[in-house]
């Protein structure tokens, strides 16, 4: 679960570390995203290299990304980099129009991933506007103190994911 309540999308890019929040992730859009409201669930499993027999790091599961776009395809997208959405040429492009909730597994100096198990907010370009570490509140006791209990994406267990924006608002929950 990600927890963030940036003051706006600069804001979050000089803070990653949320304040301690409910078990969703929240962040003020201000301006980035035309008014629409979408909801969306899924579910996936993460790539874990222990179940193959011959296992190339190169080749692993380098995450993924639920994407938002005005139009089918991307334009110079690379299936090889860049987790399949932009090319080092249109990535940052402000005409890209594209928004997304990225699952990501591999700490990218370029993009100033915060680590190496991570779900982050891109708006055009693959730094993201606001991430946090993969993972969920849970309530460890009855006097209903929180704790983080972190999730690892390539690990090969199913999660379930909501994605929902409204108003210039996002919340992405995954268990």
């Amino acid at each position: 679960m990600l927890n963030i309540f940036p003051a706006s999308p600069s804001a979050a890019m000089k803070n990653h570390h949320p304040p301690h929040l409910p078990s969703f992730l929240n962040i003020i859009l201000l301006s980035l995203l035309a008014h629409f409201t979408s909801s969306t669930e899924f579910n996936f499993n993460g790539f874990n290299h222990n179940d193959l027999l011959f296992y190339v790091s190169s080749s692993s599961w380098p995450g993924l990304v639920f994407i938002f776009v005005p139009t089918k395809g991307i334009n110079g997208a690379s299936s090889a980099q860049n987790l399949g959405i932009f090319n080092f040429s249109n990535d940052g492009d402000p005409n890209n129009h594209v928004f997304g909730v990225e699952f990501d597994v591999y700490e990218n100096p370029e993009f100033n991933d915060i680590n190496d198990n991570h779900v982050g907010i891109d708006l055009n370009f693959l730094t993201s506007v606001a991430s946090y570490k993969a993972g969920h509140w849970v309530n460890d006791t009855s006097d209903e103190e929180k704790s983080f209990r972190e999730l690892k994406l390539n690990y090969g267990k199913n999660y379930q994911v909501w994605i929902d924006y409204a108003d210039f608002q996002i919340n992405v929950t995954m268990v």
